[in-house]
């Protein structure tokens, strides 16, 4: 007969056993736990690795567009840090100065929303 400590398996042997049996799940598990912390780390030091350039000067000698102003969507609906006031600020402002009419979108596109919009 097995003393009471005997009869049950300590703690290390239940593990062993759960990994041994359980291979892909754990390493599945594993996997997406790596994944999700890179993502996480990842984009942060992305985002923000990038910066516009404060001293780009926007100026455009003589504007292409002074009677007309064709209109640049820009998506800004997705937490997007490419947008007309962030990353993408010097084009913006570089296209505003030939006469292009910017226009952040902050919304899901739809045929409604595009509406107006040359899309090519």
């Amino acid at each position: 007969m097995r003393t009471l400590f005997e009869q049950h398996d300590s703690a290390g042997d239940r593990a062993k056993d759960f990994f041994t049996k359980h291979k892909v799940a754990v390493a599945a598990a594993g996997v997406l736990l790596a994944l999700g912390i890179a993502a996480y780390f990842g984009y942060d030091r992305f985002a923000y690795a990038q910066q516009p350039d404060p001293d780009f000067h926007a100026q455009v000698a003589q504007s292409a567009y002074t009677a007309e102003h064709p209109k640049v969507l820009f998506d800004a609906g997705h937490i997007n840090f490419h947008t007309a006031d962030g990353n993408y600020k010097p084009f913006a402002d570089l296209i505003r100065n030939d006469g292009y009419l910017v226009v952040p979108n902050k919304h899901k596109f739809t045929p409604e929303s595009l509406r107006g919009y040359r899309v090519w």
